[in-house]
């Protein structure tokens, strides 16, 4: 499992990407998991802010970008929106806000091998907006990619995120 949590708020909230290649193995098909989290305030009866609260997403296996290898995956990776709707909460004094705080996710597979596995995962975010169809099956996974994982054909959807370093593991 790979797991993370923003340390800052982002500027641009569009459609980021979490994905994974392996060398040496093939992901097992439809093991593939994830969840993002938006943590924002929470208001008590009177509006007042009385702790924090998580909404939790679940990606379905339809949304998922998958790319075939023998028996199961070389690579998955989803595409997910971050939420940028505020908590509402009214009384007779005024409307008051609780706006996003946080963001974590979660990426998680299970993969065989018959000799030494090395995983590499990177997450994408995008630094400009970005069309959820035009870009959730508009990669492959490849070594050439941003972060060595995620390959966009288009130069133009490519310079749309961040090309932060991916992460590898060899076991």
């Amino acid at each position: 499992m790979s797991a993370l949590e923003w340390k800052k708020l982002p500027s641009t909230r569009s459609y980021d990407i979490y994905a994974t290649r392996v060398e040496n193995g093939t992901i097992i098909s439809n093991s593939q998991g994830d969840s993002m989290t938006q943590k924002r305030n929470k208001f008590d009866a009177n509006c007042a802010i009385s702790g924090q609260e998580s909404n939790t997403v679940t990606i379905p296996l339809s949304a998922w970008n998958t790319e075939s290898s023998g028996l199961g995956y070389y690579g998955v990776g989803y595409t997910g929106k971050l939420d940028t709707k505020s908590t509402i909460c009214t009384t007779d004094y005024g409307i008051y806000t609780a706006p996003i705080t946080g963001y974590s996710s979660t990426l998680s597979y299970s993969a065989s091998t018959s000799n030494k596995l090395t995983i590499y995962v990177t997450y994408q975010h995008a630094s400009s907006d970005v069309n959820f169809k035009d870009v959730y099956r508009a990669y492959t996974f490849n070594s050439s990619g941003l972060g060595g994982v995620i390959y966009f054909i288009s130069s133009s959807l490519r310079s749309a995120y961040d090309g932060m370093a991916g992460v590898s593991l060899t076991y």
